[in-house]
């Protein structure tokens, strides 16, 4: 209660007053920004939505050819499009809605979980490459090596078979808000 009653506090509240209602973000610095500023919460989501969307179909196209570094860029623009989808759905009521939203972040789940395997998979290569070119180029250290590279790929093929097909049915999906 002691800090209620500060001075700091009253401070606090009369600037974050102000700030509310003049802040820098108010100034109009054009027409679009103005439509921005009055859009409606749902008009928002949609315009993010889509986009994170769009970022998941055009970096996901062709996911079986890309390197390990755009398949994880494809894994981040997943990533960012299941936070918004979460953040946002609380805007979607009604079961139509709901069920929608549940088959969309189950999907975008997958995805990510698939992507962030193959992610672990490059970087077991990675350091089984480091391995072996180190000084511990021991017979039993490179065969060790090579079994396991071996045991990973197979994972890894399957993986990125199945990985691949997940960004089409993710935006072959109907989104939950829509």
């Amino acid at each position: 209660m002691t800090m209620l009653n500060s001075d700091e506090w009253r401070r606090f509240v009369l600037d974050l007053v102000f700030w509310i209602n003049a802040g820098p973000w108010l100034i109009d610095t054009g027409a679009k920004s103005a439509r921005e500023r009055n859009q409606s919460a749902k008009a928002i989501t949609v315009s993010v939505l889509e986009k994170r969307r769009r970022q998941v179909k055009k970096r996901g196209r062709k996911l079986d050819t890309l390197s390990s570094e755009s398949r994880h860029q494809v894994r981040i623009a997943a990533k960012k499009l299941r936070y918004g989808a979460e953040f946002f759905a609380g805007l979607y009521r009604g079961k139509k809605a709901t069920k929608r939203h549940a088959a969309f972040v189950s999907a975008l789940s997958e995805l990510q979980d698939g992507l962030g395997e193959l992610n672990d998979i490059a970087t077991g290569h990675e350091l089984l490459h480091d391995l072996t070119d180190t000084e511990l180029k021991a017979g039993s250290a490179v065969f060790a090596a090579g079994m396991t590279a071996a045991d990973i790929e197979a994972r890894g093929a399957k993986l990125l078979k199945t990985a691949s097909r997940a960004p089409d049915e993710l935006v072959d999906m109907r989104p939950f808000w829509r």
